[in-house]
């Protein structure tokens, strides 16, 4: 089924227009009650052609849901800069991977040396190259080829990424539901984050509180989490598990992807970690999915079962 972007799309009544509706109708050759898929902000909209003119095609939504091939982890590759045309295929097998966003870095050991000026013509076609791995590999977004930095810069930039989900997830946030849902009354919006909370012109977000407010609003987020709620509901009860606060910190910052123990849990069981702070207070509870157990059957691990937890995922 083809597949198309939008940056934003109007449920009500969506559109493609300019070089997409034209390949539509003069390449692909397609006919009102043909079918293509839309993708905006991670979501999947499979739509129904209802008809084309010389450079808008109108459409009809049947169905939406979150793009499945999109990755939950936000990752942004710095890229130093190779010889000759290394990097378009480069771009091409990141973005295919699964990358957000590709940051070329002008270092010290790099022999090709273009000035910012001459990288910034090559900029559209390199985006471009984004554009059509994106398409090939069924992605939800378009991941995006930045201007040059250096390698000094690119330290800078590397800070503001060591919290997953940090300002670019709060950004989204504010743009998807608007200020008063994220309670901003003025026009500034300032951002910061630490491991734990996400602050917003001053206001603290803690991780829980911000899930439950990114499923209060965005309905396609709340029907899918709904769902999966529901089904596992049905099944198991919420169990707790204790680790260690370094272990909690890796898992809540991402860098962590599971845990060992020796008690018994089912795959899809959802369990809150948790773990003793080093002033001796509880944490607070972090809910996760276990996506599947890897029993261990030899080895100094041998009799303990290794959890892969995923966390509920808060990309719009």
């Amino acid at each position: 089924m083809p597949r198309f972007f939008l940056e934003n799309i109007n449920t009500d009544n969506p559109v493609l227009t300019g070089k997409d509706a034209r390949h539509i109708g003069r390449s692909l050759r397609m006919k009102p009650g043909e079918k293509i898929t839309v993708c905006s902000c991670g979501t999947d909209y499979f739509c129904e052609i209802s008809s084309i003119t010389e450079d808008t095609v109108f459409l009809n939504i049947k169905e939406q849901k979150l793009c499945s091939a999109e990755p939950s982890v936000d990752l942004t590759l710095f890229q130093a800069i190779p010889k000759q045309d290394k990097l378009e295929h480069i771009i091409q097998k990141s973005v295919e991977l699964g990358v957000s966003k590709i940051v070329p870095v002008l270092t010290r050991r790099c022999v090709s040396r273009p000035d910012k000026k001459d990288f910034e013509k090559k900029l559209v076609r390199l985006n471009k190259i984004a554009l059509e791995a994106a398409k090939q590999s069924g992605r939800g977004i378009i991941p995006t080829v930045e201007p040059m930095i250096s390698f000094d810069e690119a330290i800078i930039q590397m800070k503001e990424y060591d919290c997953p989900d940090r300002k670019e997830t709060s950004k989204k946030l504010i743009q998807k539901l608007g200020k008063r849902h994220a309670g901003i009354s003025n026009s500034r919006i300032d951002i910061e984050c630490t491991p734990k909370t996400i602050i917003i012109n001053e206001k603290e977000i803690t991780w829980n509180r911000f899930l439950k407010l990114v499923e209060e609003v965005i309905p396609a987020y709340q029907v899918a989490v709904q769902e999966r709620k529901d089904k596992k509901k049905s099944t198991y009860e919420k169990r707790e598990l204790q680790v260690s606060y370094e272990t909690y910190n890796r898992l809540l910052s991402g860098q962590q992807r599971g845990v060992f123990t020796k008690d018994d849990y089912k795959e899809a069981e959802l369990v809150e970690i948790y773990a003793i702070g080093e002033d001796g207070s509880e944490t607070e509870a972090i809910e996760f999915t276990i996506t599947y157990i890897n029993k261990q059957e030899s080895g100094i691990e041998k009799g303990y079962s290794f959890l892969n937890l995923e966390m509920i995922p808060i990309f719009c």
